[in-house]
């Protein structure tokens, strides 16, 4: 998997923890609060920004390409390597876009895992209601009334 997505998979799989933790522990992590807050805006503003950093990087493959002559042989059994005198030299394949769905994915996990994270939160009362509105606005969610009703 790319690096983006391993990213935000393993800051949404920490948080995940915390949404069943020991209250002992959840209240350990909160006080880490901007940490974690961090992390998830981080890891979602990397795979927000994917696609421009994606062309950026063809492109330049693609410029290094033209500009060097660049072409890849096939696999040389005598020499375990590129082979240099094969006649069948092509240009290297383009890179490999990271689907939007896995993108899509990753990202509503990571939300999801903010969110019952700093939900938790709240019901504990180690955050109050316009804090946690103003964390999930910063994330990219919203909170659901019928989340603030504890009991």
């Amino acid at each position: 998997m790319a690096f983006i997505i391993d990213r935000a998979n393993a800051v949404a799989a920490m948080l995940e923890k915390f949404t069943t933790a020991f209250a002992y522990q959840v209240a350990g992590q909160y006080a880490n609060i901007e940490f974690w807050t961090s992390e998830t805006c981080h890891a979602l503003n990397s795979i927000a920004e994917y696609q421009s950093r994606f062309e950026r990087l063809a492109a330049a493959q693609r410029d290094w390409i033209d500009a060097h002559k660049v072409v890849v042989g096939t696999y040389c059994p005598m020499c375990g390597g590129q082979c240099e005198f094969n006649p069948h030299l092509k240009c290297p394949t383009p890179p490999t876009k990271i689907p939007s769905r896995d993108r899509d994915i990753a990202t509503r996990r990571l939300k999801d895992a903010y969110y019952f994270f700093i939900l938790r939160c709240y019901r504990m009362n180690l955050i109050d209601e316009q804090s946690l509105r103003d964390v999930c606005a910063r994330v990219g969610t919203s909170v659901e009334a019928r989340d603030l009703i504890c009991g």
